[in-house]
């Protein structure tokens, strides 16, 4: 042996080729060589000697076994999985073939197969760690999420030094929303291996899913020592700046995971998340165009619509224009061109054309009612409004503002006061209310509604100068003349 040791590894392979070619029924010497080829990455040579040896010993499980994991490490999951089959007929009360076919099987996406596998180990070895663990990731896949959980538990149960059953185990309980259990198991599995860069930030995902950034941040820190390259951890840490409002940190982390994976989304999703925190839009646009070809149209058509209702209609022509270069289609990008050429022929063409749509989306819905409410048709923009499935202020304001109009006061009043009192920091509906309430003549509620507005971040002075009793009391709050 201390020989061996004092030998050149091909020096070795040399003598070990000799040996086999002198004498090819030596099977120790076939295993020996195979072996070393397989050391050295040399998957295809293993194989061939494999392939030698598996001709003259067809029954030898240790040499099918042996090709078969050379296969798989090889990704050549067909010679694999065949050979493994192999395996279960030859030795059907092993579990060795029985668990290396379900691997192959999971590899290959064939989860229904894999799950009989590994149930067939589990037949003849109850409390196998390995085959709950991988059964456990078979239902994961096929989104049976209490099944999966449940045998990664008992995984843990019969090994609790298996730290990848503990991972899998915080994995489920994050997936499921319970992050103090998730946050335990993560726990185990990092003191099981003191190295493990994906418990740490995922550990981090579930402290900032409780709003712990103090830990979160920590996590993902402490992971990104551990895998430097990992974009996905600076997008994370990015994600934490930017709940903390350390919105020049957050760029820097945002840039780091552009900087590391430039065609991945998340750094730019982030970096455009963040110059609309910011009211940067010149780098939101930025961000937008370079990653423009992998968004769908729907969300290119969210991307103006933001714009849009920031009264940055340049940005957002320019944004449609690089979508229809694109030839991207969609109801939602048509819904927008519709708004922004709604004086011209094609708004109207649009508007005939998704008004008769019998099932579309709440941003077309959306778009159908401003331009209705535009075009001063507001019984029907109310009615599209309400069409709408989730919430949301803008169409609340367009219902408000149409009540109104069509002088049900009562009705709106009610309507924006309940909002309101869930809700405190939306400046139009506390404008609307002063409107209300002046137009009643309770002017000292009118007076509170609108410095609320004000303090809220209303802005648009010029709609107040256009009313002389709204403007009169603007100036009664000690505001700057219009």
């Amino acid at each position: 042996m201390a020989q061996d040791e004092d030998k050149d590894p091909q020096e070795i392979l040399d003598d070990l080729r000799r040996t086999y070619a002198q004498n090819p029924q030596d099977l120790d010497a076939g295993t020996k060589l195979a072996q070393q080829y397989s050391d050295l990455g040399w998957f295809n040579e293993a194989i061939e000697v494999y392939r030698d040896l598996a001709k003259r010993n067809p029954n030898n499980f240790s040499i099918l076994l042996a090709l078969g994991n050379t296969s798989f490490k090889r990704q050549d999951l067909e010679e694999a999985q065949s050979t493994f089959k192999k395996l279960t007929v030859l030795s059907p009360g092993r579990i060795e073939g029985w668990n290396n076919l379900g691997i192959v099987q999971l590899a290959s996406n064939n989860n229904a197969a894999a799950i009989q596998s590994f149930k067939k180990v589990l037949e003849l070895e109850p409390d196998n760690p390995g085959a709950l663990l991988n059964l456990g990731n078979c239902y994961d896949k096929e989104g049976q999420a209490e099944e999966a959980m449940a045998l990664f538990a008992k995984a843990t149960t019969v090994k609790p030094d298996f730290s990848d059953a503990w991972f899998n185990l915080g994995n489920s309980y994050l997936q499921s929303q319970n992050n103090e259990k998730a946050i335990e198991a993560y726990k185990r599995a990092i003191r099981l291996q003191r190295e493990f860069p994906s418990a740490l930030k995922n550990i981090g995902v579930a402290y900032e899913n409780i709003n712990d950034l103090t830990n979160a941040l920590d996590c993902y820190s402490k992971a990104v020592q551990l895998a430097k390259a990992d974009a996905g951890l600076y997008v994370n840490l990015g994600n934490v700046a930017t709940k903390q409002k350390d919105y020049d940190q957050a760029k820097l982390w945002y840039t780091k995971a552009v900087t590391l994976s430039p065609r991945e989304m998340p750094g730019w999703m982030g970096l455009r998340h963040l110059a609309l925190l910011k009211g940067d839009i010149e780098s939101y646009c930025k961000s937008t165009r370079a990653v423009l070809t992998r968004l769908s149209s729907a969300a290119v058509a969210e991307s103006i619509m933001i714009l849009r209702e920031l009264d940055h209609t340049k940005e957002a022509l320019d944004l449609l224009g690089r979508a229809e270069k694109l030839d991207m289609k969609g109801d939602e990008l048509d819904a927008e061109r519709m708004l922004i050429h709604r004086f011209k022929p094609i708004g109207k063409s649009l508007f005939k054309r998704l008004r008769s749509s019998a099932d579309v989306s709440d941003h077309v819905l959306s778009c159908l009612a401003q331009y209705s409410y535009d075009n001063k048709q507001i019984d029907e923009a109310i009615a599209f409004a309400k069409r709408c499935r989730q919430e949301s202020i803008s169409m609340d304001i367009i219902r408000w503002e149409g009540l109104i109009l069509t002088n049900n006061i009562d009705d709106a009043e009610t309507a924006i006061q309940r909002y309101c009192n869930d809700h405190d920091d939306c400046p139009q509906a506390w404008f609307l209310l002063a409107k209300i309430k002046l137009e009643k003549g309770a002017t000292d509620a009118a007076r509170t509604f609108l410095a609320k507005a004000l303090d809220a971040g209303y802005s648009d002075t010029e709609r107040i100068g256009r009313d002389p009793k709204l403007q009169e009391l603007f100036l009664s709050l000690r505001m700057e003349p219009l």
